[in-house]
This record gives structure tokens, sequence and C-alpha cells, in this order.
């Protein structure tokens, strides 16, 4: 047994010494594929996962507004108190953190999307309900981030609250201060506007115009600012011998509130909806909504009138003349619908019910249905 271990391992040494006098186009070792075939591209695809810079992936008009690097991300319900370390992303549509460590099966294919964003999914800025800024584990100097307030102190974590109730929390004690404050600054003035310009809508709609060398309103995206756009919707509708569209409020002189382009119908002149102005509120006068392709039957809106001589106007009358059944029926959704304010003060419970702590307060709160049924979101659902 001696002599057999001393042989295997004098043959083991000669074999190492065989190797280092190789040729050095011998020592080269190729990938090869299923078949026996060498394979170049298996060594570039290793490369371009392990030896790249992780970058999240972008949408046309999207750019990377900053990045802090080392960053500890915690779930809200991790009773182990583990995380997980990579970099976070802020962008001008998502935040985005990018785990560390990653595999080859991370990768993203237009047909199969990455194991990663399931575990870390991005979260688009107009999704978040509110943050949190602290310093330590929170406990002490806890603030609420909005637009234009400046984050004084030693920020070293980040609560985010979204509005379908995902939760997550973000430790910066291991990254660097300067990039914890430009991020944190970026993020106020991105996550919430002082300007509609600033949603990323529109530089999505401005990158597809130069891709496709268009003007914006001719980019693809429906933005509902010029006629275009509405007669496109009438025609895919089948409706465009029913309605039209009027430019009476152009310069925001028949209601303020209504857009500059409304659609009314074909038998409606200007001089009528300028008459109806008076009948409605706040110049809100009957305008279409949306029509069924195959009945034609319209859904038009409207303020509230501020007499019974709304049934009798103009307006009515040629929206009766516009559907398919030749009736209108009027819907007072105040007295059927709750109001914006009780919407609001259900949906707000209904957030304190579902974003919780701990594992714990499911269990052991007896009284959750109870409550959820008492927050009346179930039967505003109805």
């Amino acid at each position: 047994m001696k002599t057999t271990h001393v042989l295997t391992r004098s043959m083991w040494c000669l074999a190492c010494l065989r190797s280092l006098t190789r040729a050095p186009h011998q020592q080269e070792s190729k990938e090869v594929d299923d078949e026996g075939e060498p394979d170049d591209t298996l060594v570039m695809k290793r490369r371009a996962v392990f030896e790249t810079d992780v970058q999240p992936n972008l949408l046309e008009g999207e750019v990377v507004l900053a990045c802090v690097e080392r960053t500890l991300k915690f779930e809200r319900l991790n009773e182990r108190g583990t995380g997980s370390i990579g970099s976070l992303f802020v962008t001008n549509y998502k935040l985005s953190f990018l785990p560390a460590e990653r595999s080859s099966y991370d990768t993203t294919t237009d047909d199969h999307p990455s194991l990663a964003n399931v575990a870390n999914p991005d979260i688009p800025l107009t999704s978040l309900a509110s943050m949190w800024t602290s310093a330590d584990n929170g406990s002490t100097g806890r603030r609420r981030m909005s637009h234009g307030v400046r984050q004084f102190g030693d920020v070293q974590q980040l609560e985010v609250h979204c509005k379908d109730f995902y939760q997550v929390n973000f430790s910066f004690k291991l990254s660097d201060k300067k990039d914890i404050s430009q991020m944190l600054s970026i993020l106020g003035v991105y996550a919430f506007p002082s300007s509609i310009t600033r949603v990323f809508a529109f530089d999505y709609a401005s990158a597809l115009a130069r891709m496709h060398s268009l003007s914006r309103d001719a980019s693809g995206v429906p933005t509902f600012r010029s006629v275009r756009d509405y007669e496109e919707e009438l025609s895919r509708l089948v409706v465009s011998k029913n309605w039209r569209v009027s430019s009476v409020n152009r310069e925001f002189t028949l209601s303020e509130s209504l857009p500059q382009f409304i659609v009314c119908p074909a038998k409606c002149k200007d001089s009528d909806l300028l008459s109806a102005v008076m009948i409605h509120r706040h110049g809100r006068i009957p305008t279409w909504c949306w029509s069924c392709p195959e009945t034609s039957i319209a859904l038009a809106r409207a303020a509230c009138a501020r007499s019974k001589r709304s049934k009798k106007s103009s307006v009515v009358q040629a929206l009766g003349g516009s559907s398919f059944s030749g009736r209108v029926n009027i819907v007072n959704l105040e007295k059927c619908c709750p109001t914006v304010r009780d919407v609001q003060t259900s949906f707000s419970r209904l957030q304190e019910l579902c974003q919780v702590d701990s594992i714990k307060d499911w269990h052991n709160d007896a009284k959750w249905l109870s409550d959820l049924e008492s927050s009346h979101w179930l039967s505003h659902l109805k």
C-alpha cells in the first residue's frame, strides 16, 4: 500500500512538471459545447456576467442618476435579521437594487426575465407612497422625505413604503456618505416632483420620438393633446360617424378643468356647447369618454347640473342620438358612490392593516378581519 501511494504521488508531480514545460499554445484549453466542438462564446458569456460592472436594465429615455454601493437590503418581514449587500441605483424611472452576488442565471433576455428581478423587484418612482430616513437602526431621528426637504445628519437607513403595500429597508452603514447625500437629494426631486414634466413618461416619449425621427405627438404614445389622438381613438372604436372633436376649449375659455380638445356628438355645434356651460357646474359639460365598438353605446361624463334644464339641453339630447339605444341614462355618482375623502380614509386604514412590522402581528391580531370590515374598503369595491 505504501509503495502504491508513493508511486501515485510521483506520477502527479511528473504530470505537473510536464504541464510547466508545455508550450504556451498547448497550455490554453478552449471551452467545448455539448458536441465537443470549441466554443469561444461560452468564455465571453462568463466574462460578461462576472467581469463587468453591475448595471440595471434601462428603458428608452431612462438614465442612471445616482448609485450607492455597499448597500444592505432588509425585507420588512424578515425575522432573522439577515439581508443582502449590493448597489442601489436611482434612475428617472425607478429605484433598483442589484445584489453583489449573482450567477449566470441572472442574465435577462426578451423571453426569459432575470431570476434576480423576482427576489429584488424594481420599484417605479410613481409607486412610492412614502419614504423615511433615520440614523442607526431607525429608532432615532426618523424623518419623512419630501420634495425640497434636505436630509441633515448621518443618514444610515432608508425605509420605503409603496402604494401596493410593499416595504423594504436599505442600510448605508458601509456606504460612502457623499453617495448617500447625492442619492437622497436626487430621489427626493424625482420621487416627489414639483413639475409634471419630471415624470418618466415625457422622457420615454421624447426618446421614442428621437429614435423614430418623429415629432412628440407622432411618437406612438397618445397624449391626447392633439386632435389626431382623439380622431385615432374614435376610429379605433368605430364611432367616427357619431362623434367629432371640438376645439372650442382651446384657450380654456369653456372650462379650466376640461382638456383643450373635447369629443362631442357630431350633430352638436360649438354654439350648443357654449350655451350648455351655464347649466353645468364649473363649465363641465357632457363630454365623451368611451364607446363600445359592437353596440356604439357611449359613456359620457359631466358635472352636476344646476337645474333640471340639463335633461332638456341640446347637448344631452344629442348624446341620445349618438348612441345605438337612442336614450340617455343619467346616473348621479354622488348618491351611489363614496366620496373621494371616504375612499382615501378607507385606503389609509387598509394600509395600516397590511403594512405590519413583523410576522407576529399577523398571528396575534385576532381582530384583523373585523378591522378590515370596519375600514369599509371591501364595501367600496362592490
